[in-house]
């Protein structure tokens, strides 16, 4: 339960309600299918808890390769792109329709790999000319490149019969629900697929 309120001075988080026997405590943010929202429905949180993982895996990395003796930008860069970037990128085409302000956590994070990676200082040197030397696409960029691709391999899936696909105009939000709830642990997978007047995808 989430508290949305104007007035954000008078929030009390004491009030809680009681929903099947179960006493539901209110909270400043969510957790819904690994998205983090807040109480103004924003990701915020979110992108900054996946900066945070990003920036203890990028030390956890940097640890062992320098114990292997391994520690060059090669392979900083690859252990970048393939290990951290798919989980700080987990779930873009949801969260990525966010300004440029709200991606700080995760350009600041770029900024140090590049810098570790080159062995730079961070305050020195910008961080696009460190990815241009690097050949890295710019975190904005590679958002706008994730959710591109996803729309279009949902785009080229048929989700319903032609017939009815040709019937639906782009603001018809379609609901597809796959039920995987088993007799004891109750485990249901919903896949919402929102089409706007931008013709853009958006994944819950």
């Amino acid at each position: 339960m989430i508290h949305m309120q104007s007035n954000t001075k008078n929030k009390s988080l004491t009030n809680s309600m009681t929903l099947n026997g179960y006493a539901i405590v209110p909270s400043r943010k969510v957790k819904y299918l690994g998205l983090i929202i807040d109480e103004f429905l924003t990701v915020k949180p979110h992108i900054q808890q996946t900066a945070k993982n990003g920036t203890r895996y990028l030390a956890y990395l940097k640890n062992i390769l320098r114990k292997n003796g391994i520690l060059n930008a090669n392979m900083m860069l690859q252990l970048y792109r393939t290990m951290i970037i798919p989980r700080t990128d987990l779930s873009a085409c949801v969260w990525a329709n966010v300004t440029k302000g709200a991606l700080k956590p995760l350009l600041k994070l770029q900024k140090l790999t590049l810098a570790t990676a080159l062995g730079t200082s961070r305050q020195t040197v910008a961080l696009s000319s460190l990815e241009v030397f690097c050949n890295l696409l710019p975190v904005y960029f590679r958002l706008m490149r994730r959710q591109m691709i996803k729309a279009i391999t949902l785009h080229s899936r048929l989700l319903y019969h032609q017939d009815l696909l040709e019937k639906i105009d782009n603001t018809t939000m379609l609901l597809i629900y796959t039920d995987a709830s088993k007799q004891y642990d109750e485990v249901t997978a919903v896949v919402q697929i929102l089409f706007d007047t931008l013709a853009r995808v958006v994944i819950i």
